[in-house]
């Protein structure tokens, strides 16, 4: 299910995002690395810095190493995956890097829905940044890989793409979810950016899949249209400044994951 195409970065998918700024980190960690490769000292540079450098590098690589973690889970992966890669059990890689990737999902919803405080992850222009990664890309040669064939790299701009209708629905679950233990740590204005943001989304979703229903065999357009009008309902309350209610997120999962059921085609091995 693919959802209208938009030159707003942030209708980008999120995965695809995550991957950019993996690459880019990569990018800074091998001038980092290649930093450390010359020997010789300028006379006027002082004492020999080398342990310095490797420190930062080393750190570097920790900061990659937990965006690709982030990247990981945001494209699905489950914390067994990530463990085996890690070499450690699942246990241990969600104790170290769980409550990072937590840290990260709130910071990106907030972002998403009120276009303010850009957390790390976030590249200003996804599709700008990652045209430079693959010029430095081409400037370098391929690694091999251990049957010493070279690695079939793809641009690193082929993994950007627009957010599709699923996408958004499981980050719309996400901040219905939070959204409540969000405002407690929130200024009267963040509540209300949060609201209108959360809730102009939300519309969004509920136009689309109603113009997906009128032609999708299967589709319930009453339905859909009910759940537009309620976040309709909802928008216009929030801009109005006004408490919408504790019980309207839960009415919202509800209604999100009744979509999914309509859309989602029958698992043939359950036949």
């Amino acid at each position: 299910m693919t959802a209208p195409q938009s030159a707003n970065p942030a209708d980008l998918s999120l995965v695809g995002v995550a991957r950019v700024h993996v690459s880019a980190a990569a990018r800074t960690l091998a001038t980092m690395a290649s930093a450390l490769v010359p020997a010789h000292v300028h006379p006027d540079a002082g004492p020999d810095n080398t342990i310095r450098r490797a420190l930062r590098a080393t750190l570097q690589a920790q900061h990659v190493l937990a965006l690709a973690v982030y990247r990981a889970r945001a494209a699905g992966q489950t914390w067994t995956e990530i463990g085996d890669q890690l070499t450690v059990h699942r246990q241990s890689a969600h104790r170290t890097y769980a409550d990072g990737v937590q840290d990260r999902n709130d910071q990106v919803l907030w972002h998403w829905f009120t276009g303010t405080d850009a957390p790390d992850m976030i590249v200003e222009n996804p599709r700008a940044e990652a045209e430079a990664l693959d010029a430095w890309v081409a400037t370098r040669s391929l690694p091999e890989l251990p049957d010493g064939k070279p690695a079939l790299d793809q641009p690193v701009s082929f993994v950007l793409h627009e957010m599709d209708l699923a996408e958004r629905r499981d980050l719309l679950l996400a901040a219905a979810g939070a959204i409540l233990e969000w405002e407690t740590r929130c200024s009267a204005d963040q509540i209300r950016a949060l609201r209108i943001g959360y809730g102009a989304r939300l519309v969004g979703y509920w136009q689309f899949a109603l113009d997906e229903a009128k032609t999708s065999p299967g589709g319930d357009p009453d339905a859909v249209r009910a759940w537009l009008v309620a976040a309709e309902r909802y928008l216009a309350t929030a801009r109005l400044a006004r408490d919408p209610g504790p019980t309207v997120y839960a009415q919202h999962i509800k209604q999100l994951n009744a979509h999914a059921a309509l859309t989602t085609p029958p698992d043939p091995a359950a036949a």
